[in-house]
């Protein structure tokens, strides 16, 4: 392929020396010059390249989802989806319609639904699912995913019973097992991942951290994404995470630049809307109920220590205060240890933090992976769940940036759009886009330097990578997004608004919105 050469732009490097420039060219698969037009037109192969001439448009590295469940995203063409529903009888009436399109033995996985937006207030059960007499296993899931409720058919294929029908973190397992097992091939293949992956471009992504939790009905096959590499039209890179350490002996980061081990996950609780993540305090609006913790202390100590010296990162799940808690009190016992990664554990979520948690993070210094999408979702239930004392504490981005601690940005999708610049507007503003304006929490907004970083810089840096990846620089890998607008040129509010022209991974075209960029090759 021709280099290409690109003039005229507003180019975000992600460079503190120099955050910005007005042109790039890219040889191979790295940026080969950066900086003003008349610096790199200097470039002898500027010469014979591809030119793309801008008119003040924003460039952006390409972006990397930090949390994301990539295959639980590909399969939305196979689920029900309950999103938006506004009733109980609105979202089994979606389980109807499909049953009426399906033979009658298929499963009917119905996902995303929020019984905090129900006249009900109350999730569905066993009893409810049946009432709709359907021939088909039928099993439904929150939006936050740590909840399923399953009807009798199902629970019969998985051979077990529950009369409430209500399932709580990994006690779903053996009815996602056997979804899978009856499902193979029509809920996910090669073909809708590089659909999923293909959105996930048009969006300026190159890069997704997925997590693949097989025992939240959420695994991914590592293979299909071979697959799809092997026949050159993989478009984004693939690190990838698994909630159970490998069986053969290989460290994190294991693989190549388009698809690596990550590491190990693990999950301590369940989310606030499901009332399964863990308090230190009842609940505000469930008195007598504190959520869960998923394991005993020394089980987590044991497999952080059996990660930790096989040279594996853990991702670890902490949502409620009791869980970060737990937590913070197992990595005291890595302190001052040396380990061959810079960051041997990420903190996900880390949402109802307290006074004191910021003090230990300061000192401990894990990475922590946060959404800011979810604190903008999350801001009418999150205060019923908390109180207002503790929902003052919780979310705090920017209290978290301010201890120096290293923030990767993400979208956690499907729970949230994978858009990741709705997840800029949120971190930059914090504001519902229903036209409302609501907005919660302000003081914890971030800049706009900061938020790009979340999605940038910060993803390659917590895997090693920072040095290769992550920001617009000769020498680096040429992942970027062009967009339709400079971001530093126009209002906050407007962020959410901004789209892409095309995106390139690897020095390759993987989106294209207009067409008009194809003759490149």
């Amino acid at each position: 392929m021709k280099p290409v050469l690109v003039t005229g732009a507003r180019i975000w490097t992600g460079n503190e020396p120099r955050p910005f420039a007005e042109s790039l060219l890219v040889v191979g698969s790295r940026f080969a010059a950066v900086g003003s037009e008349e610096e790199v037109l200097a470039h002898p192969r500027s010469k014979d390249a591809f030119r793309i001439e801008l008119a003040g448009e924003g460039i952006v590295p390409g972006f990397t989802d930090a949390h994301i469940h990539l295959a639980g995203l590909a399969r939305q063409h196979w689920e029900v989806s309950l999103e938006g529903s506004r009733s109980l009888e609105e979202a089994l009436g979606r389980v109807r319609e499909r049953a009426a399109s399906v033979e009658p033995l298929d499963w009917i996985y119905a996902v995303g639904f929020d019984e905090t937006w129900w006249p009900e207030k109350r999730k569905p059960s066993q009893a409810d699912v049946d009432a709709l007499e359907l021939p088909n296993p039928v099993l439904l899931r929150r939006v936050c995913a740590h909840v399923h409720v399953a009807g009798s058919r199902a629970m019969e294929r998985a051979r077990l019973f529950r009369e409430s029908g209500v399932f709580l973190e990994s006690e779903v397992q053996p009815l996602t097992d056997a979804m899978a097992r009856e499902s193979q091939g029509k809920a996910l293949s090669a073909e809708t991942l590089l659909q999923a992956c293909r959105k996930l471009a048009s969006w300026g992504t190159t890069c997704v951290h997925t997590c693949s939790a097989g025992s939240y009905g959420l695994e991914e096959d590592l293979s299909l994404y071979q697959e799809l590499f092997e026949r050159g039209s993989l478009p984004i890179r693939i690190v990838s995470y698994h909630d159970s350490l490998p069986n053969y002996r290989f460290r994190s980061g294991y693989g190549d630049d388009w698809i690596r081990f990550g590491g190990f996950k693990l999950f301590l609780d369940g989310s606030l809307g499901g009332r399964s993540a863990a308090l230190t305090e009842d609940y505000a609006d469930l008195p007598g109920h504190r959520g869960q913790l998923n394991l005993e202390d020394a089980e987590l100590a044991a497999f952080l220590e059996e990660a930790f010296c096989r040279g594996i990162q853990v991702q670890v799940h902490a949502i409620g205060d009791a869980a970060i808690d737990q937590a913070l009190d197992a990595f005291e016992a890595f302190a001052g240890r040396k380990s061959p990664l810079e960051f041997p554990f990420r903190l996900n979520h880390v949402i109802s933090t307290r006074q004191d948690h910021f003090e230990r993070l300061a000192r401990l210094r894990p990475a922590c992976d946060i959404q800011p999408i979810q604190a903008v979702s999350d801001m009418d239930m999150a205060p019923l769940r908390l109180g207002l004392e503790r929902s003052r504490g919780a979310y705090a981005w920017k209290t978290l940036e301010n201890l120096g601690l290293l923030l990767l940005g993400s979208s956690d999708g499907p729970v949230d759009t994978a858009n990741l610049w709705i997840s800029v507007d949120a971190a930059v503003n914090r504001r519902k886009l229903d036209g409302s304006g609501q907005t919660w929490k302000e003081e914890e907004r971030l800049s706009l330097d900061s938020a790009l970083r979340l999605f940038t810089v910060n993803p390659w840096r917590v895997i090693g990578l920072g040095k290769q990846f992550g920001r617009i620089a000769p020498g680096m890998a040429a992942d970027f997004c062009i967009l339709d607008r400079d971001p530093f040129a126009i209002p906050a509010e407007d962020l959410h608004q901004v789209t892409v022209a095309g995106t390139f991974a690897g020095g390759r075209l993987t989106w294209d919105r207009a067409g008009n960029l194809g003759q490149m090759e």
